[in-house]
């Protein structure tokens, strides 16, 4: 008999976590797949170029859900990226290489610097604001990572045009380079206190449920 509701405790302890981990997750997704449809919401058309500031979510996902944030916000990041792609015609966002994989890199290498810093365990709003700057640059250096190695290997897939050379690049696109991570850390600052909150009732939530499935 104790046997049994144990193994019934620790079922509705099961699902009453899993709960909130996709209550949580499904709103992260959700603003990624707004963003796709819908302007500014995550991207910024500002002339001939176009900024984002969802790479602020990879942080802020990763210290709220630890891993699972971290995973489903890179790759919610990359598919909000490859659906506007074909909202608006830009061919080369088109490809899962460029869109997609260089924002699942990004997010594991977010999630490397999060246990370096030690956010985890001592959450201080510094921390989050070097977190965006990192998963702001992270996404143009892999991003363009990607479209370099793409054009190595096939020339005529980006176009007649191509990927510009690095140091015509930076050039014609210093907002992407200055406001983008300005942005990021801004905002990343200014939710933080919410999210560290969230954080907390989200772990104390889990206390709870586990003290009510290990009792007797």
């Amino acid at each position: 008999m104790l046997v049994n509701k144990k193994m019934k405790q620790k079922k509705i302890f099961n699902k009453k976590i899993v709960l909130m981990d996709l209550v949580f997750l499904s709103v992260y997704i959700a603003w990624f797949f707004l963003s796709a449809v819908i302007p500014y919401v995550g991207y910024i058309n500002l002339g001939h170029t176009q900024i984002t500031f969802l790479s602020l979510l990879v942080p802020i996902a990763t210290f709220h859900l630890g891993i699972k944030g971290n995973l489903i916000s890179g790759l919610g990041f990359g598919l909000s990226s490859f659906t506007l792609a074909f909202i608006l015609g830009a061919t080369k966002y088109t490809y899962f290489d460029i869109s997609v994989l260089p924002r699942i890199e990004m997010a594991l290498v977010i999630y490397g610097f999060s246990w370096a810093f030690g956010i985890f365990k001592k959450p201080k709003m510094w921390k989050i604001g070097i977190l965006a700057f990192l998963a702001s640059f992270f996404n143009i250096f892999f991003v363009l990572s990607a479209q370099y190695i793409r054009e190595a290997i096939n020339p005529e897939s980006l176009g007649k045009n191509g990927v510009p050379p690095i140091h015509l690049w930076i050039i014609t696109h210093p907002i992407n380079l200055t406001v983008e991570p300005i942005v990021c850390i801004i905002i990343a600052c200014s939710i933080f206190p919410l999210i560290k909150y969230l954080k907390n009732k989200y772990q104390g939530n889990k206390q709870v449920y586990y003290q009510y499935a290990t009792s007797v």
